[in-house]
């Protein structure tokens, strides 16, 4: 019955954003064509049209992100098919095609910015959430590339690669503060500013910082007079800040980035003492970065950049003594890549990249006693070529091969085919095999702890092999329509695990998944509005056992409509409805449909703009899996909350 209610607001939703189509406004939008036309670089590692993309491709643009009131980046994931969000009052997560497992941390998607990969080197984590550090109010657009890309960025890109693009002084000319208040006594202010120079250069920076208090909790697997009846009181806090700058003259760019986020544990994860003020974690990311763009005549392209990368982990664990896990990376990249165009439909380019891990330090200290300590420094070379032909005008086959090799001894051949196709003007279609690999990270490969947990020096990288079809359809002057058809196959998951023999914890590659699914979408682009919807079938399984993946829905319903009311105001509308997600015990969660609605575009005052957002607009009660470090099997999401949000632009 639940399911049923889900689909009947879905196809609701759509039927009043279609009915909408004579509206006129004078607010500017991007026509479809300006979409499908929009130029991304992620793909491929240069610039090409979105519609060309060897790949299932997603942007999210500045005015979506206005539009929708988009905060983190894992909220501007939510709307995007095939992608479904999870939270444990620590970190978001993001799974996609039925892929999403509990205390993976984001290590198997890969989040660049501006082109710089930002998973850390010591766990490979990707961060979604606050601990981002970034004011989305200063990005232009988001590029999503849907499955593995290891040819081109190598570990971690197995299940999508997400390039976050900053504006610059050029789209973002002057100064602009912003203010937000909201439920949970959230405080959050930022500060932006860009200005050209010269013929195409310019410089951008952005600030922000936030603080909310949270609410208090109830967890009912604490409900005992002992645990304060399962209420954490002033334990879901949060305090944030990031800083991002970015230069362009000529050929020459930089780019530097900070954020910094330190966030109170309600949930007693991993058993430590509940309604303790004292658990908490801390995330420092930072990079400074230096590229160099050179046409060399005879249509041929250099460009080479050099970056730095730091970052710093801390967790605080209340028992009987308080326990900390320290972690700290230093990193320095080195990458190249020259593109020729050897003939008219021709394309050759080859590349590579050096990184030096200088510091991979990891400790656990547990009051003054240090359990676990060690420094283990590692480097990283990897080379890549790909060819791209096009045999006829509507007709492009693209090939290229990646290898990855370690100082300890991983390495890893990563190939990648494509054919795009344009039967027709308003018809695309795509062919793609890929395949991808994660190798373990520094805690997976190194830790070990006497009595309790033992190293396995024969840990292999993990794997994935896919197959995909897309189509891509224009059906009027503003709609489009895609279909995509995929097959995922892992093996060599990297699972913690207890050795019979001895009874000691272990990581081993031990499980053998698929996923296989299709996802439908629709996007529509009119004078003054735009709607979207998607709806996403995964089927997500163990290959030996057969059973169904736990935090893996099977139906995604997903859509949004932003319509002008009048007097400049803008009011978006998002339903995000999805079925029932698994446990890791076994149980089943009922599915959830949630609505969000953002209002925007009132200028009470000259050079002011008013934003109200609201959250789980129906106040729906819903839980999400938890992970293997918590006791509760499914744990309680946030229930209605607001947000008022002012921007001044002198």
């Amino acid at each position: 019955m639940r399911q049923r209610w889900i689909f009947v607001i879905f196809l609701s939703s759509i039927g009043m954003t279609a009915r909408k189509q004579a509206f006129a406004s004078d607010l500017t939008q991007l026509s479809l064509d300006s979409l499908l036309n929009l130029p991304i670089r992620t793909s491929v590692k240069y610039e090409q049209k979105a519609s060309e993309a060897p790949a299932s491709v997603t942007v999210i643009t500045r005015e979506q992100i206005h539009r929708y009131g988009y905060r983190t980046l894992d909220e501007a994931l939510r709307g995007v098919r095939g992608f479904y969000i999870s939270y444990d009052r620590n970190y978001a997560t993001a799974g996609t095609r039925g892929f999403g497992r509990p205390t993976d941390y984001n290590d198997r998607l890969l989040l660049l910015i501006n082109g710089h990969i930002y998973n850390d080197a010591i766990y490979q984590t990707a961060a979604l959430g606050t601990d981002l550090g970034l004011d989305l109010d200063a990005v232009d657009r988001i590029e999503i590339i849907r499955g593995p890309n290891s040819t081109l960025y190598g570990t971690s890109a197995m299940l999508a690669v997400i390039n976050v693009i900053t504006s610059d002084g050029a789209r973002h000319q002057g100064l602009s503060l912003s203010a937000e208040t909201g439920s949970g006594w959230k405080r959050e202010a930022a500060i932006r500013y860009g200005a050209p120079f010269g013929r195409d250069g310019g410089v951008f920076l952005a600030g922000s910082w936030g603080a909310v208090d949270g609410r208090d909790l109830y967890f009912r697997e604490f409900d005992d007079p002992s645990t304060n009846n399962g209420r954490a009181v002033g334990l879901d806090w949060d305090r944030y800040a990031g800083f991002s700058g970015k230069l362009r003259t000529g050929g020459f760019n930089a780019q530097a980035f900070f954020a910094t986020r330190t966030k109170g544990v309600p949930t007693a994860s991993w058993d430590v003492e509940f309604n303790n003020a004292g658990a908490r974690s801390l995330d420092q990311r930072g990079f400074l970065e230096f590229r160099y763009e050179r046409d060399l005549g005879g249509n041929r392209h250099w460009t080479t950049g050099l970056s730095a990368d730091h970052y710093r982990y801390g967790g605080w664990y209340p028992y009987e003594t308080m326990e900390r896990e320290q972690a700290t990376g230093t990193w320095i990249d080195l990458e190249s890549q020259f593109r020729w165009d050897v003939l008219r439909r021709l394309r050759i380019t080859f590349g590579g990249r050096i990184q030096e891990n200088v510091q991979a330090d990891y400790r656990y200290i547990s009051g003054n006693e240090t359990w676990f300590e060690g420094d283990f420094p590692f480097s990283l070379v990897s080379f890549y070529g790909q060819t791209e032909i096009r045999p006829l005008s509507g007709l492009t086959f693209l090939g290229g091969l990646g290898r990855d090799a370690y100082s300890t001894s991983f390495s890893s051949v990563m190939p990648h085919a494509s054919m795009i196709a344009r039967p027709f003007h308003s018809t695309t279609v795509k062919a793609v095999y890929a395949e991808g690999f994660r190798a373990p990270n520094v805690y997976e490969w190194n830790y070990e702890e006497p009595d309790l947990q033992k190293r396995n020096p024969y840990l292999r990288p993990e794997r994935i092999k896919t197959v995909e079809g897309v189509l891509e359809q224009r059906i009027s002057g503003g709609l489009l329509a895609s279909v995509s058809a995929y097959h995922y196959r892992f093996r060599d998951l990297i699972e913690y695990s207890i050795e019979p023999q001895d009874s000691m914890f272990v990581f081993n590659n031990l499980q053998r998944l698929r996923t296989r699914g299709m996802e439908l979408e629709l996007n529509g682009r009119f004078d003054g509005w735009s709607m979207y919807g998607s709806c996403s079938f995964q089927d997500a399984r163990d290959r030996v056992s057969g059973e169904k993946l736990s935090n893996a829905p099977e139906i995604l319903l997903r859509t949004g409509s932003a319509v002008p009311v009048g007097r400049g105001i803008v009011a978006a509308l998002e339903i995000a409805s999805e079925t029932g997600r698994r446990t890791l015990s076994g149980s089943q969660i009922p599915g959830f449909c949630l609505v969000d609605l953002n209002l925007t575009g009132w200028r009470p005052i000259p050079g002011t703009e008013m934003e109200v957002k609201v959250r789980n607009l129906f106040d729906v009660r819903y839980r999400l899996p938890g992970g293997t470090e918590h006791r509760m099997d499914a744990i309680r999401q946030d229930g209605r909350s607001f947000a008022v949000r002012v921007t001044l632009t002198p």
